[in-house]
């Protein structure tokens, strides 16, 4: 035996040894970590008892409760003014990395209208519908019928969130009888007909070209009326402003509890001050400190139209952007985009995408690849599998995603289909299931979630990986 093949033996030895370790040494997790769906922490943080905790417990505490929100998440009944005004006092600072510019200046809202806003420019015309809205109506409500991917929707949304405080009823489908103190109502011009027997004092249809119209209806006649410009007409007009009338320390407890009310079905459904504080915080602090949403990300939101568990996803998404003050948050609709080269279109920088799974599914199959990407992507693959998170398969060039949530749906994904998702990605992918009755996920996986099931049924059972709520249990077993 030569000294070459003595030498190759060796090593072939100390190789088959080593690998167990070698294995683990590349793998995010230990596996019995993730059969708990516990969350890491990369490094303790500051009141915080373990580095594993349950994956919907911010740090620092043992409950999910209300948050106080502007000095760190300490518990406590917080609003929706907390976000808004953190946001605002965010932008006033300066990025120090960055030329000493504002905030203000590199946080913006952009849409493929090619509209974009900055912070201080929402602002503006948050107060600016504010008080439009409240000469149309003196009710403590506010109707839309729309779905939710205009400007003009989202910021109607916000502006009742942050500034009228009028409750928002939003409607995926009409009721069988009128919603009470509500005589005003904001609609699509598709869904202009269905309302306009419904005996709204005015309607008002946003999202067409032109000037939004007022219809005013009685049993006699029907008159439309102005309603200034276009939000999608004025993005270089609007002058930036940063007051804001709240003021957390003496007015924390001066709140409309009832933001927002959902139709569905005919039914109504409302959502409280907590229901949005208590989502927000869990959803951001229950991240790892290497995944925190920061002013260095940029949020691309695919949004699924006309679907309430997707509006409830969008205002999550876009609420848990403004307090994290990321440097861009689009929102696009699912038809608006093909492959994930159009992504890269909308967003260059985007770093955190959020979208359905047969969006993402569909993003995937309809990017074209190489031979050899293929290639690469089926060993991603297979060290996705092993836990040893990789991006060597990603399909697009230039796409560098931090972390994608997927919004489950009524057709969820398989653990398989989801590895090659995030091989071509070449993201962390976090699954959510949402409900039209909560605000936020009654689920979610684990950022290092990597197991695939290789047993699909299970006597007549499909299995299927929801995640869990509070870290209680890893999976749902659902009769076919």
């Amino acid at each position: 035996m030569s000294v070459v093949t003595l030498l190759v033996l060796i090593g072939l030895i100390t190789l088959l040894i080593s690998y167990p370790y070698i294995k683990d040494n590349f793998q995010d997790i230990n596996p019995a970590f993730l059969e708990r769906q516990s969350s890491v922490g990369s490094t303790r943080q500051k009141g915080e008892s373990a580095i594993y905790r349950s994956v919907n417990v911010p740090h620092g505490i043992s409950l999910t409760g209300g948050l106080r929100i502007r000095i760190g998440y300490k518990l406590r009944d917080g609003c929706l003014k907390d976000v808004w005004s953190q946001a605002l006092a965010n932008a006033n600072s300066r990025d120090e990395t960055k030329s000493g510019k504002r905030i203000s200046d590199l946080m913006k809202f952009a849409f493929p209208s090619g509209l974009k806003l900055t912070i201080g420019q929402v602002n503006t015309l948050l107060h600016q519908i504010a008080e439009r809205t409240s000469r149309l109506t003196d009710k403590s409500k506010v109707g839309i019928f729309t779905d939710f991917t205009s400007p003009e929707s989202i910021f109607l949304a916000l502006s009742c969130f942050f500034v009228s405080e009028k409750t928002l009823v939003s409607y995926n489908s009409l009721p069988k009888k009128p919603v009470e103190d509500l005589d005003l109502i904001f609609v699509d011009a598709a869904q202009y007909g269905k309302v306009s027997s419904m005996g709204f004092k005015n309607i008002v249809v946003i999202g067409r070209p032109g000037i939004p119209s007022i219809v005013s209806s009685d049993e006699k006649t029907t008159k439309v009326l102005d309603f200034k410009t276009k939000i999608a007409d004025v993005s270089g007009t609007v002058e930036p402003t940063f007051k804001y009338s709240y003021d957390p320390d003496t007015q924390y407890m001066n709140f409309n509890n009832k933001p927002y009310t959902e139709i569905n079905d005919s039914r109504e459904v409302d959502f409280f001050q907590r229901s949005f504080v208590s989502s927000i915080g869990s959803r951001l602090m229950s991240l790892p400190k290497a995944f925190n949403w920061s002013k260095d990300d940029s949020l691309l939101v695919v949004a699924s139209p006309m679907d309430g568990q997707s509006k409830n996803f969008l205002l999550m998404n876009i609420l848990c952007g403004i307090l994290s003050g990321v440097r861009q948050i689009s929102v696009v609709s699912d038809s608006d985009v093909n492959n994930l080269n159009d992504l890269l279109e909308i967003d260059r920088n985007v770093t955190i995408l959020t979208a359905r799974d047969q969006s993402l599914k569909r993003l995937v199959s309809q990017t074209s690849v190489s031979l050899f990407k293929k290639f690469l992507i089926g060993r991603s693959e297979y060290l996705n599998s092993t836990g040893i998170f990789n991006t060597i398969g990603c399909s697009v060039g230039g796409l560098h995603l931090k972390l994608v949530y997927s919004m489950q749906s009524s057709n969820p994904l398989s653990s398989r289909l989801y590895n090659t998702l995030r091989s071509c990605l070449g993201s962390r992918i976090i699954r959510e299931k949402y409900t039209s009755l909560t605000m936020g996920p009654i689920f979610k996986t684990n950022v290092y979630e990597s197991r695939v099931l290789t047993d699909s049924k299970l006597n007549g059972h499909r299995f299927v990986q929801f995640g869990v709520p509070g870290g209680l249990f890893g999976a749902e077993v659902e009769k076919e």
